[in-house]
């Protein structure tokens, strides 16, 4: 049982986290040019998975990542971006938690 269960957990299932800026940028608190968005999450340690835009429609933002888990897990994440000032100041700003 214990080596059906490993080899559950041992496949990672692509779950792919998307998101839409465009209000963000039309209301100029995100900057496509200079900002940096990543979501964080237990599957990657919280460190940071860079979203980039889709070919469709540069707005939108996302990310492929394997996840190690069992079939239906939930688990939290972010959304963050990070503003860079014309000073080198990085403000790092969480925008959504979902789960």
């Amino acid at each position: 049982m214990l080596t059906c269960l490993l080899s559950i957990l041992a496949k990672a299932q692509t779950t792919t986290f998307r998101v839409d800026m465009s209000i963000q940028v039309a209301i100029g608190r995100y900057d496509p040019n200079n900002d940096r968005l990543l979501v964080r999450g237990p599957f990657n340690g919280w460190s940071g998975t860079d979203l980039t835009p889709v070919a469709e429609n540069n707005s939108v933002y996302e990310a492929e990542i394997g996840i190690f888990d069992a079939d239906g897990a939930q688990f939290d994440y972010k959304f963050f971006y990070f503003t860079f000032s014309r000073y080198g100041k990085c403000n790092i700003h969480p925008w959504v938690l979902l789960h």
